[in-house]
C-alpha cells in the first residue's frame, strides 16, 4: 500500500507511493506519514502558519490571521457589475 495515511491505493516500487501521490513530498517529521503542505512539513508539524493572534490556534489567511480575527479569505468574485457569486 502506498506510504500516505489511509491511502487505500497500491504503491510503485521503488517509491513505496501511489501514482497520485508519486509527485507529493513525505512530512519530513519521523514516523509521520502526512503529505508536505509547506516548508516539507504537513500541516500538523507547522506546514501551515497560525494566527497572529495571542492564544489562537486557527490557521492565517490572507493577512497573517484567521478569519476570526481579521484574516481575509483569497476569495475571487465575478467580474460582472452587480453580481456577487465567487469565480
Amino acid at each position: 500500500m502506498c506510504l500516505f495515511n489511509d491511502c487505500p491505493h497500491p504503491a510503485t516500487l521503488p517509491s513505496m507511493k501511489c501514482t497520485f501521490h508519486k509527485g507529493r513530498g513525505k512530512c519530513r517529521m519521523p514516523d509521520c506519514h502526512n503529505q508536505v503542505y509547506a516548508r516539507k512539513l504537513c500541516v500538523r508539524h507547522g506546514g501551515k502558519k497560525i494566527c497572529l493572534r495571542p492564544h489562537c490556534t486557527a490557521h492565517a489567511r490572507g493577512n497573517a490571521f484567521c478569519l476570526k480575527h481579521g484574516g481575509v479569505a483569497k476569495r475571487r468574485t465575478c467580474e460582472v457589475d452587480g453580481c456577487v457569486k465567487l469565480a
